[in-house]
């Protein structure tokens, strides 16, 4: 069963905070000014998922030239994003917005020699192609499908997510092989809206339910009756346990299933595709896109040492 015990937390830049404390991540966008810029500038543009707000007139231009000609004209990157993309994207507690693609956006805008301005979107926008108006390029997790494909540019993948249930804690062994889950009859699985994988899971599991969730957050809202468990990707079922801690994450075996992200290019254009392209790569190269997995999808190095405990300390309280 999937009851949800969800936070009521006021929203910061028209994002609900998302408590997942140390073991996600959370650095914050003033991180940009620790490094070497000309790419401290951040900035969240509009709170709508309109392209709207104070850069609206400047958004609707028509310019010359390739989109990154265009960047680099004025000067900053707009990037676009989806407010349920924890762990690429999302507000923290200190309402700043963090993530492994904000964190690879703000990487990329420093290459460039630009700022970074995000600008949050709505998904729709895969199924009908970007507009160069609303953004220039979507760093959010966004997972290749043929359809979308054939409607948005995409660069080359940067990163792999692996098919898994988000099951609940006690029931963990029961979900670790597709002939084990087969046998259990015809189950009722929670399925976000968009998925890559929902097809994998009608040809390992015929005979389940497929009940579509709106999102998420949705998986955890009490139901009935109740869902059996809940398609996921490993990299995003992780985070959410750490919300919901009653749930775990399990990958079926034997075969492991892969879905690859990439991010989506505005208007279809090939210079900034070409570029961005081979910017992933460098990343690989120089073990950037391997730190930020490492800190944001596995949660390694993430949670600050603690003092041991001592008498002085945690009893008198003579040291901090």
């Amino acid at each position: 069963m999937f009851p949800a015990e969800r936070s009521e937390v006021a929203p910061a830049v028209g994002l609900a905070p998302v408590d997942v404390g140390d073991a996600v991540g959370v650095r914050e966008l003033s991180r940009a000014e620790d490094r070497a810029a000309p790419a401290a500038g951040v900035r969240i543009a509009g709170e709508s998922g309109d392209s709207s707000g104070d850069v609206g007139g400047r958004l609707g231009d028509c310019e010359a030239g390739s989109l990154l000609d265009r960047v680099r004209s004025r000067g900053a990157i707009r990037v676009g994003y989806f407010e349920d993309s924890l762990p690429y994207v999302f507000v923290n507690t200190r309402g700043a917005l963090v993530g492994f693609d904000v964190e690879m956006a703000l990487q990329l805008a420093r290459d460039l020699h630009v700022n970074a301005e995000f600008v949050k979107i709505d998904r729709v926008v895969l199924d009908n192609g970007i507009d160069p108006a609303l953004c220039d390029v979507v760093m959010s997790g966004v997972a290749i499908t043929a359809d979308r494909a054939a409607r948005t540019q995409f660069t080359t993948p940067y990163l792999d997510e692996t098919l898994a249930l988000i099951v609940p804690d006690h029931r963990i062994g029961d979900f670790s092989e597709w002939s084990q889950i087969r046998a259990m009859g015809p189950l009722r699985l929670g399925v976000p809206v968009v998925t890559a994988l929902v097809e994998k899971v009608r040809e390992q599991l015929p005979e389940a339910v497929l009940v579509p969730v709106n999102g998420m957050d949705d998986i955890f809202t009490p139901r009935n009756p109740p869902l059996d468990a809940a398609i996921a990707t490993a990299e995003r079922g992780s985070a959410y346990t750490i919300l919901h801690p009653a749930y775990a994450v399990d990958v079926p075996k034997p075969r492991a299933f892969k879905v690859p992200l990439a991010y989506a290019i505005a208007g279809r254009d090939a210079a900034l595709t070409t570029m961005i392209n081979t910017w992933i790569e460098l990343q690989r190269k120089n073990g950037t896109a391997d730190e930020l997995f490492s800190y944001w999808i596995l949660g390694e190095n993430a949670v600050p040492h603690q003092p041991r405990w001592s008498v002085m300390r945690d009893v008198l309280h003579w040291v901090r």
